[in-house]
């Protein structure tokens, strides 16, 4: 069940973020095949019915957002109460939720939950158009951004992997639409995909590692290169950042334990005393001093100071920081 209810999501994902191939470029059978698809295999999880235990989320007030680094929040909040009939929730979370963000560095993180009836014929364009309109604004915030919206399933919600957002995490997130409480039963198969995560990871470094390259999130045809040797690749390097910086809580993940990034950090640094975590401690510096620089995100040039703070050799040093939290996985 937990393999259809992932591969369902990824599709789900790939039609309302609009991720390439396109979806909005395909005819309308196509996409009517996909979303009925998704609709059906949706409807098997509906049928549990364990009681969901309520969290209560952080209250959220439009004018904390206005005219900060953030105010596009109050123009995804007006666009979700026009179509407040397609959505149970959407939530926002990490530093645009405990408003902790670093200009210029800062992503949009968010979860948006549809509901069934969104996917019925007579609501589906409107939900595609609506999808990309919240995701072209999110997009305003970070031109670097690595991620789109996570769209669920109000049906996942009875069977929650912590993969998605763990229980403390959620707790912390703020509510745009909807209750002021969410209802969730979490998956006890939730351990398989954070196993399968952390190693998708140690396996990409380590080919990343021996060939120089990592081949994930490309821009304009263009990989991550060791040693800076594609200076126009900020976009890339952001998000090999982004991965050392969550392998402390990936890490904690594997042991049944939901920190955010600085308790995560606290335990790491406390359990593993014989390890040099440089590249950890680099890669969070140039998170803290991004504004400082007045870092140019559009340009996708490497500045000279991050290139000082990080580093030559950073995809081998990253991928000995994640093959020492591999071997320290068990508690």
């Amino acid at each position: 069940m937990l393999n259809l209810q992932t591969a369902s999501n990824s599709t789900l994902n790939w039609l309302l973020q609009d991720k390439e191939p396109k979806c909005s470029t395909a005819s309308g059978f196509s996409q009517d095949v996909f979303f009925n698809h998704i609709r059906e295999s949706y409807s098997l999880l509906h049928d549990l019915k364990t009681p969901l235990s309520n969290i209560p989320l952080q209250p959220y007030k439009a004018c904390d957002y206005k005219g900060t680094y953030f105010n596009v929040v109050v123009e995804i909040e007006c666009l979700l109460k026009d179509n407040a009939d397609l959505f149970k929730h959407f939530l926002i979370h990490g530093s645009v939720s405990d408003m902790s963000w670093v200009n210029g560095w800062s992503d949009f993180d968010a979860m948006a939950v549809i509901r069934h009836t969104a996917l019925l014929e007579k609501n589906r364009q409107r939900l595609l158009s609506v999808s990309y309109k919240l995701d072209a604004l999110m997009r305003t915030v970070d031109p670097l951004q690595h991620h789109g919206i996570h769209f669920i399933h109000e049906f996942e919600l009875n069977n929650f992997p912590n993969l998605y957002l763990p229980k403390n995490i959620l707790s912390k997130a703020k509510c745009l639409l909807g209750s002021a409480n969410i209802g969730v039963i979490s998956s006890w198969q939730s351990g398989l995909l954070e196993t399968t995560r952390f190693n998708a990871i140690l396996h990409t470094l380590e080919s990343a590692s021996s060939s120089g390259i990592l081949k994930h999130h490309a821009k304009n045809g263009q990989y991550l290169l060791e040693d800076f040797h594609n200076e126009k690749a900020l976009y890339q390097l952001k998000y090999f950042l982004c991965i050392i910086m969550l392998l402390p809580c990936y890490w904690a993940n594997l042991r049944g334990v939901y920190l955010d990034k600085p308790e995560a950090y606290q335990l790491l640094y406390s359990e593993i005393k014989d390890f040099d975590f440089e590249i950890l401690k680099a890669a969070t510096k140039i998170r803290k001093e991004w504004d400082i620089n007045r870092t140019d995100a559009h340009s996708n040039k490497i500045p000279d100071w991050i290139k000082n703070t990080l580093g030559n050799s950073y995809l081998t040093r990253g991928h000995s920081f994640a093959k020492e939290l591999s071997k320290k996985n068990v508690s």
